[in-house]
């Protein structure tokens, strides 16, 4: 039986349907805007999902995976979604359409991977890195904190959507 993982595979989906939702119909060129109140833009805000999103539910549970590391550009990725300290250079480095097409690729990529996962796999370590995560020891953990994270950008980007488009509108 998968009960656990079914259900964690299925808080992954809801939190990328959530992101998702929340970049719907948002226009290419308010893409790289960053408003001082915030400081963040969307293709920041989903270069850096793809990013970590690559780190907790690829490398953290079967390891680095260097064939779709190269294929998203996870180098290229690290040295402008890491941290916000390039959100201001990503125009000319990235398109949205890029962006867009590799968090697909990621999204499907998770779930492939979470489809080979049993219950009883939960429990078992992460992937051994040189410097270890300082609280995700489990692979049960690093795909609960991956649904947390992801969440809470979804909050960072439903204020930069209010602040430079308009709220989503959530059908209430």
């Amino acid at each position: 039986m998968t009960l656990l993982t079914d259900f964690l595979k299925n808080q992954i989906i809801d939190s990328h349907n959530w992101v998702n939702k929340l970049l719907n119909n948002i226009s290419d060129e308010k893409w790289f805007v960053t408003p001082e109140i915030i400081m963040t833009n969307f293709a920041w805000q989903l270069g850096h999902l793809t990013l970590s999103q690559y780190y907790y539910t690829v490398v953290l549970l079967d390891g680095p995976n260097k064939d779709f590391a190269e294929k998203i550009n996870m180098k290229k990725y690290s040295g402008l979604f890491a941290n916000g300290q390039k959100r201001g250079e990503l125009f000319s480095e990235i398109t949205v359409d890029e962006l867009k097409e590799k968090w697909d690729l990621m999204q499907n990529q998770t779930i492939k991977i979470l489809d080979n996962l049993q219950d009883k796999d939960l429990n078992n370590e992460i992937f051994k890195l040189l410097k270890p995560h300082p609280f995700v020891k489990t692979k049960e953990n690093s795909i609960s904190w991956n649904v947390k994270h992801t969440m809470w950008h979804c909050g960072q980007i439903a204020t930069l959507r209010r602040i430079i488009d308009k709220p989503l509108d959530y059908g209430m």
